[in-house]
């Protein structure tokens, strides 16, 4: 018999919280896991979460939430979409800890979030490359639940009037920065394939800025 997570007195994770912006979202069901890998989620707990972050010191050449990131895009790729949300929450909490500590600026501190939020956000998308898009759906989606109302996306952050032209042009650049002496030999395989497999697989994915040119938003 399943349990059931939507009594009034259900409170999720974020019960234990310091910012408003994610207290008021204690009582939505992030622990009600309707499929088969259902207890992975349970792996996301606070001393599993720190232990990722350990293995990823922050640095001045390192981005301080890139553990968040790896986290995220495992989860999700592993379809356990459900936990996303609560790496995202426990890394925002963290990150709001220490501003607070530091007393930053509000300005500031609201420009660190964001740039925490589209990280993971960029970084899921990007992931159904190799994960499959169903599975980075799932994963925004699950994430956008429990997204504080001032870190959330009301416009696309790309160009969307760039000319075909333009976009192939940066799809073949990036893919050639990516795959860089290998390129042709794959480009080659690709093709000899399928034919069509090339430009849907080298160059229309490769439209997207790579994750770490998100540092811009930063």
């Amino acid at each position: 018999m399943s349990s059931s997570h939507s009594t009034n007195g259900h409170t999720n994770r974020l019960a234990n919280a310091k910012s408003p912006d994610l207290l008021q979202h204690a009582k939505h069901p992030v622990d009600d896991i309707p499929h088969p890998h259902a207890n992975m989620a349970h792996l996301a707990t606070p001393d599993f979460l720190a232990s990722i972050r350990a293995l990823y010191p922050s640095t001045s050449s390192c981005d301080p939430n890139l553990w968040a990131v790896v986290a995220a895009v495992s989860f999700g790729a592993s379809n356990v979409a459900e936990a996303v949300p609560l790496v995202f929450t426990w890394a925002l909490d963290e990150l709001i800890q220490a501003q607070h500590r530091a007393n930053t600026p509000t300005d500031a501190a609201n420009a660190e979030q964001l740039a925490l939020a589209r990280r993971i956000r960029e970084a899921l998308l990007q992931s159904g490359l190799l994960s499959g898009m169903p599975r980075a759906i799932t994963s925004l989606v699950a994430l956008h639940k429990v997204m504080p109302e001032h870190l959330r996306e009301t416009k696309p952050l790309r160009d969307t009037k760039k000319s075909p032209e333009e976009c192939d042009k940066r799809g073949e650049e990036l893919f050639g920065a990516v795959y860089r002496d290998s390129a042709h030999r794959v480009q080659t395989l690709l093709h000899s394939a399928y034919p069509d497999l090339g430009p849907s697989f080298s160059v229309l994915p490769y439209h997207c800025p790579t994750i770490c040119r998100w540092q811009k938003h930063r």
